[in-house]
C-alpha cells in the first residue's frame, strides 16, 4: 500500500501499529480468499478480520490519521 506522507508512518508509532495491524490483516485475507471453500470457523475469521480493518476509520484518532496520510 503507498501513502502519499510517510512521515507519519515513520513518527508515529500508533499509526506505525495500526498499518501492520492493516497489512497482517490484508495478507490473511488474502489466504482466505485463495480457497474455494472456508470452514464456519474461517467464516467467522473473515468477517472478523474485514470488521477490524475498517475500525480505524470511524475512530477520531485513526480517521485524522489516515487524512494525514492521505493527503498530498
Amino acid at each position: 500500500m503507498a501513502y502519499g506522507n510517510t512521515e507519519v508512518l515513520d513518527s508515529d508509532p500508533e499509526f506505525r501499529r495500526l498499518h501492520t495491524e492493516h497489512r497482517i490483516h490484508e495478507e490473511r485475507l488474502s489466504v482466505l480468499a485463495a480457497k474455494s471453500r472456508l470452514s464456519e470457523e474461517e467464516e467467522f475469521e473473515e468477517k472478523r478480520l474485514k470488521k477490524e480493518k475498517l475500525l480505524p476509520h470511524f475512530n477520531p484518532r485513526g480517521a485524522r490519521l489516515l487524512f494525514h496520510l492521505c493527503k498530498p
